[in-house]
């Protein structure tokens, strides 16, 4: 799924395709990413179940607000977006399949130190966008919505680099 994403993703870049088909990929593959969550609660993947749930949560959120945000525009801040998603879960979905690659393993605990940041930002801007056009106080509800996501995120984050010291050892 995140190859056909990367690959919609260019041609929506290249003009070839539009920015609504690439939603429906991305809604599609995040929709999917909820057997991740029930794999972390099966102790199919090595994840947390809590931090699982907070991603692929946050994601589905975001997910719709895109279909809010393409009203919005600029587009291309959802196409990178879905770029940057489709890197970060093929790298962590390789790892998954061929733990023994140590060059997957790099990836995964080194990608995410700039995937995880850019597409917290992107997610951001996505909703600050959507706040300002259709909200009559869009400073407080961005503030009460940072309150909301930042503390997961940086909880996920925080773990990743936990996850890289383990994993990645010097």
């Amino acid at each position: 799924m995140q190859v056909s994403i990367l690959f919609v993703g260019l041609t929506v870049a290249l003009g070839h395709l539009s920015v609504t088909q690439l939603i429906y990929v991305v809604a599609l593959s995040q929709f999917g990413a909820i057997t991740e969550v029930l794999s972390a609660i099966k102790r199919g993947i090595s994840s947390q179940v809590a931090a699982s749930v907070a991603q692929v949560s946050a994601r589905l959120a975001v997910t719709f607000a895109l279909f809010v945000f393409m009203s919005v525009g600029p587009l291309w801040i959802a196409v990178f977006l879905a770029m940057v998603w489709a890197l970060a879960d093929g790298i962590r979905y390789l790892y998954y399949i061929r733990k023994a690659s140590k060059l997957l393993a790099w990836l995964r605990y080194n990608s995410f130190i700039v995937l995880y940041p850019l597409g917290m930002s992107l997610e951001n801007i996505i909703v600050w966008k959507i706040l300002l056009r259709y909200s009559e106080s869009p400073v407080w509800l961005f503030l009460a919505f940072l309150a909301c996501y930042s503390i997961p995120a940086i909880k996920i984050y925080m773990y990743m680099l936990r996850q890289r010291k383990k994993h990645l050892p010097n």
